[in-house]
């Protein structure tokens, strides 16, 4: 919550009158608020995807609630969109080149 808050003083120092976090979103999942880092987003196919998030205690897979789920998904676009148009240092990974490998991949 730190990060988030000195995200959005940062941008009210600079003038913004209304600020805005859009690479990190807040939701609960399985009874607890959690942080989902969007700036931490990357491309990813199906091959690299070994196993479902299960619930320790329930051993069954950890859904989202729907609306959170939008919410990320939105986010995730705005940010790859402000990223595919030069503002690269919104996320961590260099996602352009990880897509582009990937596409590479899948077109062997």
């Amino acid at each position: 919550m730190n990060i988030y808050n000195h995200k959005l003083a940062k941008q009210k120092e600079q003038g913004r009158k209304t600020p805005k976090c859009n690479t990190i979103r807040f939701g609960e999942v399985m009874g607890v608020k959690k942080a989902f880092l969007i700036q931490n987003m990357f491309p990813v196919i199906k091959k690299y995807i070994s196993e479902i998030y299960i619930n320790q205690q329930t051993q069954e897979a950890v859904r989202m609630p729907q609306n959170i789920e939008r919410e990320i998904v939105f986010y995730a676009e705005e940010v790859l969109k402000l990223v595919r148009s030069g503002n690269r240092h919104l996320v961590f990974s260099d996602i352009i080149k990880t897509y582009n490998d990937l596409i590479a991949e899948l077109s062997r």
